[in-house]
């Protein structure tokens, strides 16, 4: 799973592999397009949440077509607290992760609810 805090100088990053977060940082535009075109060549489905913006446009202009993009809008998403310092755009990634990650397995027990009736 990627999510993203985009903009347009700097993209906020958040990548995690099942529930474990591997990376929180910060990257350029370019960069994160070559990285999520490198990873989707190894990786079959990528969930990619990103925050609703108008810099999205320019990180995905045309998203690798195993990537499933969910769009959260940033008003609503939850404050976390952190001990080390991180980059705001950095923060804003993780807390787009955390949000998407709730909403992801929300809809996910929701459908096997109503399948199961």
């Amino acid at each position: 799973m990627v999510a993203i805090d985009p903009g347009k100088s700097k993209v906020g990053l958040v990548l995690a592999v099942g529930d474990n977060v591997i990376f929180i940082g910060s990257t350029t535009p370019g960069a994160f397009i070559r990285a999520l075109s490198l990873l989707s060549r190894y990786y079959r489905n990528i969930t990619l949440i990103a925050g609703r913006s108008a810099s999205l446009e320019h990180v995905l202009v045309a998203p690798p077509p195993n990537v499933r993009l969910v769009l959260l809008e940033e008003s609503d998403l939850p404050t976390l607290r952190l001990e080390a310092r991180v980059r705001d755009d950095a923060l804003d990634a993780l807390r787009i992760y955390r949000r998407g990650k709730a909403l992801l397995i929300r809809k996910a027990i929701e459908d096997a609810t109503s399948s199961s009736s």
